[in-house]
């Protein structure tokens, strides 16, 4: 009889005390917040660009790469495009300062100026750049890449940027 009693007891506190866990689960749940995603993806360039608000013109493709990716990040009014499987970015905006999301520090940079507009190019070296941002046309933009980009290719990739 003694057995079945306490069976019968252990049974019931098992059960409490697994009422309460789910109980604090349910309050720690509920109490969370989701922050909503600033990124909006569309599936072209013509899209995106008119969710910003801006008139502009990207390459097609950029060191053979097409263009993939297609986002708008409207808490801070940047169009963003990506490249061949995320391996270079180009952005603009209408307003801020760097607006590349790189923050990394590196060893060289250039500053050039070229057709009435202003660019500095980041890299590991002279001749070997990973990011780039300047102003043209009253807007910022930004170039990130994986790979290392000549100053002439930049020049070429700023050059089919086109904001009206």
């Amino acid at each position: 009889m003694l057995k079945k009693i306490v069976l019968i007891l252990l049974a019931v506190s098992v059960m409490m005390l697994g009422a309460c866990g789910k109980k604090a689960e349910k309050e720690e749940s509920a109490g969370m917040t989701q922050i909503p995603n600033p990124l909006k993806e569309f599936d072209t360039f013509e899209e995106a660009a008119k969710d910003a608000g801006m008139n502009v013109k990207f390459p097609e493709t950029v060191k053979g790469l097409k263009q993939e990716t297609f986002i708008t990040i409207k808490s801070a009014d940047i169009l963003e495009v990506r490249y061949g499987d995320n391996k270079i970015y180009i952005r603009v905006s209408g307003s801020g300062d760097d607006i590349s999301g790189d923050y990394n520090e590196y060893k060289w940079s250039a500053s050039m100026d070229k057709d009435g507009y202003k660019f500095t190019a980041y890299g590991e070296s002279d001749t070997a750049f990973t990011k780039v941002t300047g102003e043209k046309d009253g807007h910022v933009y930004s170039i990130t890449s994986e790979e290392t980009m000549s100053i002439d290719e930049i020049k070429g990739i700023i050059d089919a940027i086109i904001i009206e």
